[in-house]
C-alpha cells in the first residue's frame, strides 16, 4: 500500500515551481511516484476513469456507473492490477498573475475535486485519494468581494479567516473549510500554502448541494 498524502508532503519539501504552471506541479508529482513502478505500478496522468479500456478491471463486479462520475479525467492516477491497488490525486496551482481575483469564482473547482475523490473511494475504485491545492496567499492580489452572502462566508472558511490581521499586518494562514471538512494550510514557499484531504478525510465530506 502506498500512503498517498506522506507521499506528497515529502514530494513538495524543497520544491519550487519556477513558471507558476499546474503543469509543473502534476510532472513533478509523476516524476516523484516512478519510483513504484519497480514495484509493478503504472502511473499515468489525465487518465480518463470514464472512458479508458484498460481500467476495466477496477469495475468489475460492482455496481457503479462511471457517467455519473461527476468528472471524467484523473490528474495523477496510480495502479497495480495484479495487487488490486489504485490511487488518485486531483490538484490545483492557484496563483494569481493579477490583482482583483477572487477565491470565491473558483471553489467551485477545489469543490469537485474534493466531490470527485470521494466517489472515487466511497465506491471502492481508489484504495487511497488526496485532493491537493495550492494557494497565492499574497493580500496585494486578493480582493474582497462586496457581496454579503455565503459565497463570502465559504471564502473566509476556505481561507481560514482574512488574509491580514486587525492592523493590516499579513497572515499566516493555519486551518480551512471546504465541503465541511475542516483542513490545515501548510507552507510551501514564499506566500504560498497547501492542503491535503486524504481518503481517511472523505468520510465527513458534505455531498454539494
Amino acid at each position: 500500500m502506498i500512503n498517498l498524502k506522506e507521499e506528497i508532503i515529502t514530494c513538495l519539501q524543497d520544491w519550487r515551481n519556477t513558471n507558476n504552471k499546474e503543469q509543473n506541479l502534476q510532472g513533478w508529482l509523476y516524476a516523484y511516484f516512478l519510483k513504484y513502478r519497480k514495484e509493478g505500478y503504472v502511473i499515468e496522468m489525465e487518465t480518463n476513469i470514464k472512458q479508458d479500456e484498460h481500467l476495466g478491471w477496477l469495475f468489475k463486479n460492482k455496481d457503479v456507473d462511471r457517467n455519473n462520475f461527476c468528472k471524467s479525467e484523473v490528474d495523477l492516477f496510480i495502479y497495480n492490477e495484479s495487487k488490486k491497488e489504485a490511487y488518485a490525486v486531483e490538484l490545483k496551482w492557484i496563483y494569481h498573475r493579477d490583482t482583483g481575483w477572487n477565491v470565491v469564482d473558483h471553489l467551485p473547482d477545489y469543490e469537485c475535486d474534493a466531490q470527485f475523490c470521494n466517489q472515487l473511494l466511497s465506491h471502492h475504485i481508489c484504495s487511497d485519494v488526496c485532493s491537493l491545492v495550492v494557494y497565492d496567499f499574497n493580500p496585494e492580489k486578493q480582493v474582497r468581494n462586496p457581496r454579503f452572502s455565503i459565497e463570502c462566508r465559504k471564502k473566509e472558511d476556505f481561507l481560514g479567516g482574512k488574509y491580514t490581521d486587525e492592523k493590516g499586518n499579513r497572515r499566516q494562514p493555519t486551518e480551512g473549510r471546504i465541503c465541511g471538512i475542516s483542513f490545515k494550510w501548510l507552507p510551501l514557499y514564499d506566500d504560498y500554502c497547501y492542503y491535503i484531504i486524504a481518503g481517511k478525510d472523505m468520510s465527513r465530506l458534505q455531498q454539494k448541494l
